[in-house]
């Protein structure tokens, strides 16, 4: 199994079950967009639909190495003997804090916290276990920075984003009447890394 590989057709389903719903229900909170959780809850069924027998961990509470203390958190640990998903969530991709968030999402999801997370399961390990970030943005533009368009008008700095990621999109949802619609992109970087975001883009 190619872990790369399962976490795209994760997303794909989860982009699809989405998607699909969206006729039915609005899930967007007015100009702040879809909440975090959305994304977390659709990938985390997507994921157990792929593998019945794992669980979804939410919340889960590391060791801070400030504080001493169980302050801070990992949105969603996905687990199953096949695969294990590092997941957060982020809200709207809107500037440069934004950016710099994830990529310290990024950076504090490293073996040291892999590590620490495994060790509560010390009788059972997964194959593999692949890093995620979910997040959305608003324009067009900004989704062209995030894959490295050169056409892209953005002045973002990519500082602390690893250069060596490949950056995928999926469409998700396409509003009516020219409304924004809504896509999955990803970024792989290898075997063991993975990015992917909710775009909405406006039209």
């Amino acid at each position: 199994m190619n872990p790369v590989t399962t976490v795209e057709s994760i997303i794909k389903d989860a982009g699809k079950r989405f998607g699909d719903w969206m006729d039915e229900f609005d899930p967007r909170h007015g100009e702040q967009g879809v909440t975090e959780r959305n994304y977390s809850f659709q990938f985390a069924t997507s994921f157990l639909k792929r593998f019945p027998k794992g669980m979804a961990f939410m919340e889960v509470a590391f060791l801070s190495r400030k504080s001493r203390t169980r302050s801070n958190h990992l949105d969603v640990y996905l687990f199953s003997r096949e695969l294990a998903v590092m997941l957060e969530s982020k809200g709207t991709l809107y500037g440069q804090d934004r950016v710099d968030g994830i990529a310290s999402d990024i950076k504090r999801m490293n073996k040291g916290l892999m590590r620490s997370i495994q060790q509560r399961h010390p009788n059972i390990q997964a194959k593999d276990t692949v890093r995620a970030v979910l997040t959305e943005a608003w324009s067009d533009d900004h989704a062209k920075w995030w894959i490295k368009d050169p056409k892209s008008e953005c002045t973002w700095e990519r500082r602390g984003l690893p250069d060596s990621w490949v950056y995928r999109k999926l469409q998700v949802y396409q509003y009516p009447d020219g409304q924004r619609s809504e896509e999955h992109t990803s970024e792989l970087q290898s075997h063991s890394d993975l990015v992917c975001r909710l775009l909405i883009e406006k039209k």
